[in-house]
């Protein structure tokens, strides 16, 4: 267990690296304001969880449409997290389908064990 939360803490931090790295890159917005009034920056809303969820969704080819419909994203949210996980090799893209690659794969599983760690249960 101990190893696990090392990589994990690991992964996390290299997350946010390339996130950082990333940000100048893509095409983010500063600040987003919900229907509810909320303010939240851009990419950063909830965001290893919604690339957990994406990286899911597309274990199997997944079109932008649904992956939208999916992670309640808007349209520029989920081109820029697309754009963000093509660029670092998780995801490919053809034909406007989406799959995750092994590398993507690889991360979901330590999703997986960060949950199973923590005593997460996801529905």
């Amino acid at each position: 267990m101990r190893n696990t939360l090392f990589e994990a803490a690991v992964i996390n931090k290299k997350l946010e690296i390339i996130f950082l790295e990333c940000k100048g890159r893509l095409k983010l917005t500063n600040i987003e304001e919900t229907s509810g009034g909320e303010r939240h920056e851009g990419l950063w809303r909830g965001n290893p969880s919604t690339l957990r969820n994406i990286l899911t969704l597309c274990a199997r080819k997944q079109s932008m449409k649904r992956l939208m419909s999916n992670t309640h994203l808007s349209q520029a949210q989920i081109t820029n997290y697309l754009e963000f996980m093509v660029c670092q090799d998780l995801l490919t893209q053809s034909n406007g389908t989406y799959v995750a690659t092994e590398k993507g794969r690889r991360l979901i599983e330590l999703f997986v064990k960060l949950q199973d760690f923590f005593g997460i249960n996801q529905a």
